[in-house]
């Protein structure tokens, strides 16, 4: 087999593998709201949606932050004109 080929069939498998514990989880989880009915399901895959999505842009925010003061301490004022630093 190829290599980009064996590359895709474990992304496969990963992402499967990814799928039904998340499915297995918000059917554990989702119990507590049995009350609902079947919308306890929706509900819950809702909030695992939001929770997700503010912790990946927490997550990408934290690193722009990171970015954004490593460039800037790569920068010096030299006679009032920007410059960038030899030293790293």
């Amino acid at each position: 087999m190829q290599n980009h080929l064996v590359v895709a069939m474990i992304f496969d498998v990963t992402f499967d593998t990814f799928i039904s514990g998340l499915v297995a989880d918000i059917d554990i989880e989702s119990e507590k709201y049995r009350w609902m009915g079947s919308a306890r399901i929706d509900f819950y895959v809702s909030h695992v949606i939001i929770t997700l999505v503010y912790v990946v842009f927490s997550l990408v925010s934290v690193f722009l932050d990171e970015l954004l003061l490593h460039q800037l301490s790569s920068y010096t004022l030299v006679e009032g004109k920007k410059h960038k630093s030899k030293c790293r």
